[in-house]
């Protein structure tokens, strides 16, 4: 048997199959075969915290094809200062005044997507069956500040058996609730943090800038290069943000405004004119 390479499993949610693996500190490991699946086998759960860091998870064969499930919900902060601010893996949701809004929240570095089929109420996302990387597939979390975070995401990975024939049906997700509307445009204009003062614009989970006013985001969805690729393929890496610092509402109701870049604080106690005319001009924020 060819080698791959596997972390020990953390649960044991599966009957047992024979074959044997490494994971990538060498430890011997078990596949597991999938109850009522004997085509499927489970690799292990992985957990990506929601503080940033990468999550490596197992080197993919570029000859096997996988799988995986994404579950489980962060808390990312608060808005006004009342309302607690949650995400799935592909949704925000849990702010009173709001509907759930597509947000994807976690990043691979094969550009595999699970962000396609709407917002599951039981927060579990299921990506397509895809072909091995021949590397480590990695996961992350994508915020801009990620120091009010808290909790991380479940990531449960499967590997088709290579003697299948034609590929299974996948476990059904779950059906989806008020799928997105389609739209010829790829691009979305995301409000990071409520009431319409600082929006970030995004494709496929990928931010490609930020700190922008509502109009000034849908003009440059319009007129982005990256905003009129209509590829299946992952986009190109993001150009680096024209401006990196925000007007972060500190305490809600638009009373006092704080000029922050990175998560790190630059300037406290303005107001919002005040802000938006220092981050234009501040050179910490270029």
């Amino acid at each position: 048997m060819k080698s791959f390479l596997f972390v020990i499993l953390s649960f044991m949610w599966f009957l047992p199959c024979s074959q044997g693996a490494l994971s990538p500190s060498g430890a011997q490991t078990e596949e597991m075969e999938v109850e009522g699946q004997p085509q499927i086998l489970y690799l292990g759960t992985f957990y990506v915290n929601s503080d940033g860091r990468v999550k490596e998870t197992l080197v993919l064969d570029g000859n096997d094809r996988y799988f995986f499930l994404i579950r489980d919900t962060v808390v990312y902060g608060k808005v006004n200062n009342s309302d607690l601010a949650k995400m799935d893996a592909c949704y925000e949701f849990g702010i009173n005044w709001k509907d759930p809004v597509l947000m994807p929240s976690i990043g691979n570095n094969a550009g595999i997507s699970t962000c396609d089929t709407g917002y599951h109420s039981d927060h579990v996302y299921q990506s397509v069956i895809f072909q091995g990387i021949d590397a480590v597939l990695t996961f992350w979390m994508v915020d801009i500040t990620y120091d009010n975070n808290i909790g991380r995401l479940a990531v449960q990975l499967y590997r088709m058996k290579r003697e299948s024939p034609v590929p299974p049906v996948p476990p059904t997700p779950t059906t989806p609730t008020a799928p997105p509307t389609p739209t010829a445009n790829p691009c979305t204009c995301v409000d990071r943090y409520g009431g319409g003062i600082d929006f970030g614009l995004a494709r496929d989970g990928r931010y490609i800038d930020l700190g922008l006013g509502w109009k000034e985001c849908n003009d440059l969805r319009k007129s982005h290069p990256q905003c009129r690729l209509t590829s299946s393929a992952p986009p190109a890496p993001p150009a680096p943000p024209a401006n990196h610092c925000i007007c972060r509402d500190r305490y809600g109701g638009g009373i006092e405004y704080w000029l922050v870049r990175d998560g790190r604080l630059l300037q406290r106690g303005l107001g919002f004119s005040e802000c938006v005319d220092l981050r234009k001009n501040n050179p910490q924020c270029k």
